[in-house]
C-alpha cells in the first residue's frame, strides 16, 4: 500500500511539473524589407492575467534570430516588441511569439510590422 501511495504522489508531482511547462507559439507570415526601414514584432497580452512572453524576429532564409525581446513578464493590456533595422541589405523574416505557462493562444495578439525609413507602417501581418 505504501508503494501505491508513493507512486500516486510521484505521478501527481510529475503532472504538476508538466502543466507548468506548457507554452504556446504563434508565428506571422514572412515579410521583407528591401531597403532602409525596419521590421518590428509586437505582442500584446489580451488576457486578464500576467504572462511570461517573448518575441523574436527570425531570418526566414537561415533561421538566425535577428532580434529578441527576451522573456518578459507582461501584465494584462501591455505590449512587448523586438525590432531590426534594415540597411543596406534586404531582410526576409517572420515573427515568433512564445507565451509560457499556457496552451491558450487567445491570451496574446501579435503582428510583424514593416516600416519605411520615416517610421510609417507600410504593412502589418498578424500572428496565428
Amino acid at each position: 500500500m505504501k508503494t501505491l501511495k508513493r507512486t500516486c504522489i510521484g505521478m501527481a508531482f510529475l503532472l504538476a511539473l508538466t502543466g507548468a511547462a506548457q507554452a504556446v507559439d504563434l508565428f506571422t507570415p514572412v515579410t521583407q524589407r528591401d531597403t532602409s526601414g525596419q521590421l518590428q514584432c509586437m505582442a500584446t497580452n489580451v488576457s486578464s492575467a500576467t504572462h511570461t512572453m517573448e518575441v523574436r524576429i527570425v531570418n526566414w532564409v537561415n533561421g538566425t534570430v535577428l532580434a529578441d525581446s527576451g522573456a518578459q513578464t507582461v501584465a494584462p493590456d501591455n505590449t512587448i516588441f523586438a525590432q531590426v533595422f534594415v540597411s543596406p541589405d534586404p531582410v526576409v523574416a517572420f515573427c515568433r511569439i512564445t507565451v509560457s505557462g499556457t496552451s491558450n493562444k487567445e491570451v496574446v495578439r501579435g503582428a510583424i510590422l514593416a516600416r519605411d525609413s520615416s517610421g510609417d507602417v507600410i504593412s502589418a501581418l498578424p500572428a496565428n
